[in-house]
């Protein structure tokens, strides 16, 4: 028997364990952010990952179940995202790489990672 109101779960494991967020930029668009903090004693370093165009977790779960153990990582999905709240058909039609840029350098500035305190 199917239930036509049950959703299923499509999300991978290690995307189960993260902590979401969604942030809203200038423009009233929300995108979803991912951070995983799993490890108790994480290496010095917080590590940013945004997946490339059109993209979904899964295609970077192998890549991320090596990061996760090590580091804080925050993974920062772009407005195209399924997961994005986008609130006009007018701002669907206006999905740029300029406005993504402007998306991740507003969501920095949300978060506030601080500059590094040591050189590289």
């Amino acid at each position: 028997m199917c239930r036509k109101n049950e959703k299923q779960d499509y999300r991978a494991e290690l995307e189960k364990k993260a902590k979401v967020h969604y942030y809203t930029m200038s423009d009233g668009v929300e995108v979803r952010a991912l951070e995983f903090d799993l490890v108790e004693q994480p290496n010095d370093y917080i590590l940013l990952l945004i997946p490339g165009y059109v993209t979904v977790f899964q295609s970077w779960e192998k890549v991320m179940s090596l990061l996760t153990p090590e580091f804080r990582v925050l993974y920062f999905e772009t407005r195209e995202k399924a997961s994005s709240n986008i609130p006009s058909r007018k701002l669907k039609r206006k999905i740029t790489f300029d406005r993504m840029a402007l998306d991740l350098k507003e969501y920095l500035s949300l978060i506030h990672i601080s500059e590094p305190t040591r050189p590289y």
